[in-house]
C-alpha cells in the first residue's frame, strides 16, 4: 500500500515478492483499445481487458474517482482484499505483455 501511496505521477513502480512491475503512466495504454492515457485510474479501475475476472467489493470502491481518499480511507480489514486486488491486475498485465 505504502508503494501505491508515494508512487510518482509520472511512474508507477511496486514490487510484490522480489518481482518490480513498472507503468508509464503518460502512456497510451496498449492492451485495451479505448485510446486512453494508462493513469493510474485506468490501469486499476478502467481497463476493460485487466478489469475482467477480477473484482474488488464496491464497498470498498464506492467511489474511485477520488484515488486518495480511496488510498487513505481503506479499513484495516481490507487491506489484504485490496493489496491482493492490485497485485493481481499487475500480474495479468505483465502476463498480457510479456514483460
Amino acid at each position: 500500500m505504502c508503494q501505491i501511496r508515494t508512487s510518482n505521477i509520472r511512474r508507477f513502480k511496486a514490487t510484490f515478492d522480489g518481482v518490480t512491475y513498472r507503468i508509464d503512466l503518460t502512456d497510451i495504454c496498449s492492451i485495451c483499445n479505448s485510446n486512453s492515457i494508462q493513469s493510474f485510474q485506468h490501469v486499476f479501475f478502467e481497463c476493460v481487458p485487466l478489469r475482467q475476472g477480477l473484482t474488488l467489493d464496491t464497498e470498498i470502491v464506492s467511489n474511485c474517482e477520488n484515488l486518495l481518499y480511496f488510498l487513505n480511507d481503506i479499513s484495516k480489514d481490507n487491506v489484504k482484499a485490496v493489496v491482493h486486488y492490485f497485485l493481481n491486475i499487475l500480474r495479468l498485465r505483465s502476463f498480457i505483455l510479456n514483460e
